[in-house]
């Protein structure tokens, strides 16, 4: 940078001013002497005149010019004096102007140098914003990418406990501890079965290989669990018997039938039916869907073989009639239909044989409703094929249910008419995707319809062969 002026800023207006104070007293100075010089002539030729003017004298014209030459001369050597000093100070100004010219054009460089320096460092604070910019987006796409690694670690790396229990045999997953590790395990599984990774790092050779190996982990413990499901569905729960500890008779439940407890304890197991569902294990959900329509049909076979045996001990014996309506009295009011549509909770004592058959049918329905629902939820099903299973699993069903109508015809033929009722109200109420029930109540209307044509037929002949 050039040499910094002699002078500051300060120094250099305090300069500047002084020779402004100088200049104006010069002029004021040269001024004052012109006047003066023209005042002293002024009042020399007044006085010469009056000196001339109060003799009265005549003087001769060359004394006079001769006096006159001498004063001119006189006043010019002072005017020339004057300018002199005038002059001098003119040259003494400019001499100072010339230098303050100068120290102005140095400043004025140093100024220019600096100009160029804070241009040069502004350029230079801007690169540095715009790599701590850079540098910002750099750090958050690291701790992006740590965030992402120590996530797909978790995804993909297998604990020890996790790979035992991947590994468990059918006997250990029987056990509670053993069923809670296998839930455990197939939902660390499934989050890295299913995970979508970014495209960029699919194919890093470390991830292919570990999810190779999760593959491995799924085709093993997949066979596990349909053998595990194929034990449980095996299992059959203890058989209630008829005659209590007390030695009577026990007390009857429409539950019964519809298998609470097995589904209860089904129920437990669903995050591994659903993980195999999710994960794609088409051929093992097969199988296992199978295994448990074979194992519930053989279940609801002895199921209600026992139901039916059991409401037959809770019918009152009563003579055939042939009355009719032996039913309670029946009005046209409201109450009335409820009382006709009413249907026990459960037998505990003896009633007519219409009343256990009521109670029969609404147990049907419901055993027939709750398993549908079951299997749509646990075995992956639709509405269509689960309306199959029920089919399959009730097939016995049809056959009690036509022997315990013939019952009630043998008790009086028009006892048939609540069996009729009942199996309408049933059949209105059940859903429209539900053919099994409907397949049902249709099957018990056209048997009790045909048993009281038949009653009718039988007892118009006997009319007739009187008259």
């Amino acid at each position: 940078p050039p040499a910094m002026p002699s002078k500051t800023g300060e120094d250099l207006s305090a300069a500047t001013a002084s020779l402004k104070d100088e200049k104006r007293s010069d002029k004021e100075g040269a001024s004052k002497a012109i006047h003066q010089v023209e005042e002293t002539e002024r009042k020399e030729l007044e006085e010469l005149m009056a000196s001339f003017c109060q003799k009265n004298e005549y003087v001769e014209a060359n004394s006079l010019y001769r006096t006159l030459s001498l004063k001119l001369r006189q006043l010019d050597e002072k005017n020339m004096k004057a300018m002199v000093r005038s002059q001098e100070k003119v040259h003494k100004l400019a001499d100072s102007l010339e230098n303050v010219s100068e120290q102005l054009t140095e400043v004025n460089q140093w100024i220019g140098h600096y100009d160029r320096q804070l241009s040069s460092m502004q350029k230079y604070v801007s690169e540095i914003n715009t790599e701590n910019a850079a540098l910002k987006v750099e750090t958050a796409n690291r701790l992006r990418l740590a965030s992402t690694a120590i996530e797909i670690i978790k995804i993909l790396d297998i604990p020890p406990s996790i790979e035992k229990a991947l590994h468990m045999k059918v006997e250990a997953m029987n056990t509670e501890e053993g069923l809670k590790q296998a839930i455990l395990a197939s939902e660390h599984l499934l989050r890295a079965l299913t995970h979508e990774f970014p495209d960029s790092i699919k194919e890093i050779r470390a991830i292919r290989d570990q999810k190779q190996k999760m593959h491995q982990f799924k085709a093993i413990f997949g066979k596990t669990t349909m053998l595990f499901f194929r034990h449980q569905f095996a299992l059959r729960p203890k058989r209630q018997k008829v005659i209590g500890n007390d030695g009577n008779v026990r007390v009857l439940h429409r539950e019964e039938l519809s298998h609470r407890n097995i589904i209860a304890r089904l129920t437990t197991m669903y995050p591994l039916m659903n993980w195999l569902f999710v994960t794609d294990s088409s051929d093992i959900v097969q199988q296992i869907r199978s295994f448990y329509k074979k194992a519930m049909l053989e279940q609801y076979k002895r199921d209600i073989d026992l139901f039916f045996q059991h409401a037959r001990f809770w019918v009152k014996q009563e003579k055939k009639s042939t009355a009719f309506l032996d039913l309670p009295a029946i009005k046209r009011s409201q109450k009335s239909k409820k009382r006709l549509t009413a249907v026990l909770k459960s037998l505990k004592t003896k009633s007519s044989i219409y009343k256990v058959a009521a109670f029969a049918l609404k147990a049907s329905v419901q055993a027939i409703s709750k398993e549908r629902r079951f299997c749509i939820k646990f075995l992956h099903v639709s509405k269509t094929e689960a309306n199959e299973i029920v089919a399959t699993v009730f097939a016995d069903l049809s056959t009690a249910l036509t022997q315990l109508i013939n019952e009630v015809y043998e008790a009086s033929p028009f006892y048939l008419i609540s069996v009729l009722v009942h199996s309408q109200v049933h059949l209105n109420n059940a859903s429209s995707q539900c053919s099994h029930i409907g397949f049902l109540m249709n099957q018990v209307q056209v048997q009790a319809k045909q048993l009281f044509n038949k009653y009718l037929d039988e007892a118009l002949a006997g009319m007739k062969e009187k008259n």
